[in-house]
Order: C-alpha cells, then structure tokens, then sequence
C-alpha cells in the first residue's frame, strides 16, 4: 500500500511455479489474486468496488465483475 492507502500489486511468480491464488481483506472487502504465467485476474469475493493498483495503474475491481489483466500489462 502506498500512503493513500489503496491496496497496490506488481505481480510475479517464484521460479518454478505455475500459479499462485491467494486473498486480502480490506476493510469489509474480500479481493482474491490469481497469477499465472499469462494474466493476473482480481475478483471480490465480499463486499463493495474496490480501487486497487496493478503495475502503478489504478484498477477498480466490481463486485459483479473481476478484472484480468495479460502479464503484459506490467
């Protein structure tokens, strides 16, 4: 997290793995991560839109709809 307090990503994976899945919770909301080698996909499992930074870019990630970004977009 920068200072202002929104949540910021720049994805990568350990050498050797395929994937890796895992959840932050932030006030009242639940965001799921899922990194492959191809895209970064975040989706909330609980709450309200969330404003998140991937690669320094801001995101807002909808509760209905999860944004998945090609590896590329870094």
């Amino acid at each position: 997290m920068y200072g202002d307090g929104v949540l910021s990503f720049m994805p990568a994976l350990p050498a050797g793995w395929n994937s890796l899945r895992f959840r932050v919770a932030k006030e009242g909301r639940l965001l799921e991560v899922f990194i492959s080698h191809v895209e970064v996909a975040y989706s909330l499992v609980e709450g309200e839109a969330l404003r998140i930074r991937h690669g320094g870019q801001e995101v807002e990630v909808l509760p209905e709809r999860g944004v998945r970004l090609t590896r590329n977009a870094l």
